[in-house]
């Protein structure tokens, strides 16, 4: 009894798919070029759309479901086509979720930024402190660099004198004396 159930159940589900229709591959591109939608990564959601369905999605809750939870962008196709009575209906409906996900982003939103910005001006602060640090550390380190290499740099524009007046007297054919 309960696999004859279960069989009911599920041709009753692929009925009901077959009522609702499909999404092809090729209707979702022709929808996208003849309206010039120009929705963020759509290219992405089409290559996600016929990585999970190479033959079509079956209009049913569960594959909605699931194409929204792999973060596709399913808005653009909806509004596309739906009959406006039917877009007023599904407007009326999903408008409070709308709603409240602006307000639960707002809430986020501010609170992010709010620590954001602390956190950037703990940084500036710091990074303030660091360069200070490192300013009084630097000019004292290079005067002590710049003192400890000047014999060395003395001596190498000394020999660098005297190999181009050789090198020049060679070149002009005179002897060094």
């Amino acid at each position: 009894m309960h696999t004859v159930w279960r069989r009911k159940m599920t041709e009753g589900k692929k009925a009901m798919a077959r009522t609702l229709g499909r999404i092809t591959v090729d209707e979702l591109e022709k929808l996208a070029s003849k309206n010039n939608c120009t929705c963020d990564d759509l290219d992405e959601d089409l290559n996600d759309f016929k990585w999970e369905w190479p033959e079509g999605m079956a209009i049913t809750l569960g594959n909605l479901k699931k194409a929204v939870r792999q973060g596709l962008n399913i808005g653009w196709y909806v509004k596309r086509v739906l009959s406006s009575e039917a877009w007023e209906l599904y407007e009326k409906v999903s408008g409070p979720a709308d709603v409240a996900y602006v307000d639960a982003w707002e809430v986020v939103r501010v609170a992010y930024y709010k620590a954001t910005e602390e956190a950037a001006y703990i940084r500036a602060v710091a990074c303030a402190a660091a360069e200070d640090a490192f300013l009084k550390v630097e000019k004292p380190a290079r005067e002590v660099r710049t003192k400890a290499v000047a014999p060395a740099a003395r001596l190498r524009e000394q020999i660098k004198a005297q190999a181009f007046l050789d090198a020049y007297r060679l070149t002009k054919g005179v002897r060094r004396k």
